[in-house]
């Protein structure tokens, strides 16, 4: 934005009179608004983004009101910030425009990788439900193997049971888990199908 055109006397020359001020700047509203309005519109095409430059633009020229010399510089002024505003408003849209669709597939990919956690998370608690209901020495024996890393020997040697064993009980383990999976998936499905 511009730099606002001043005179280091003005505050001098009006003195304290706020009042006389705050009137000077109405009669300026009154005279320019519309027009400035006008102007904002034909470059954004949206009378409210043209009337919120103007306010915007109004209430910059009235937070440095001491500063101002005479009604010339400030409407000159204000038609040039007016003006600088309302092109940074267009070129924003532009921006806002030809990032969309980007945007539009960031949020799909982020729901889909949403959708993807939950998803993980309920297969992962339909596994461990799954395991609770397992007997519970071919429990331990899986859970031994598959949350505690033995091997095969090693909880053989623990449990003082057979290598065979182990495995015929791991095995069993994996295929009622793999059957608890499939039939949970498929209500799983269901419900994911119905809450969209």
């Amino acid at each position: 934005m511009a730099d606002v055109p001043f005179n280091n006397n003005t505050a001098q020359k009006y003195g304290e009179n706020t009042g006389q001020k705050k009137r000077e700047f109405e009669a300026f509203f009154r005279l320019t608004y519309e027009r400035l309005c006008s102007f904002a519109f034909g470059y954004v095409n949206s009378r409210e983004e043209a009337e919120g430059i103007v306010q915007s633009t109004f209430l910059n020229v009235w937070e440095q009101k001491d500063l101002w010399d005479d009604f010339e510089s400030a409407k000159a002024y204000m038609f040039k910030s007016v003006r600088n505003r309302a092109l940074n408003y267009k070129k924003h849209e532009r921006v806002k425009q030809e990032s969309e669709p980007e945007i539009q597939l960031r949020m799909k990919e982020w729901k889909g990788y949403q959708d993807s956690d939950t998803l993980i998370a309920r297969k992962v608690e339909v596994i461990r439900n799954g395991i609770r209901e397992l007997p519970e020495r071919r429990r331990e024996i899986f859970k031994m193997s598959r949350e505690h890393g033995l091997t095969y020997r090693e909880i053989a040697d623990a449990l003082d049971i057979s290598i065979k064993t182990v495995e015929t009980q791991i095995g069993r383990s994996l295929k009622y888990l793999r059957s608890y999976v499939a039939d949970h998936n498929f209500i799983m499905i269901l419900v994911m199908l119905i809450s969209i």
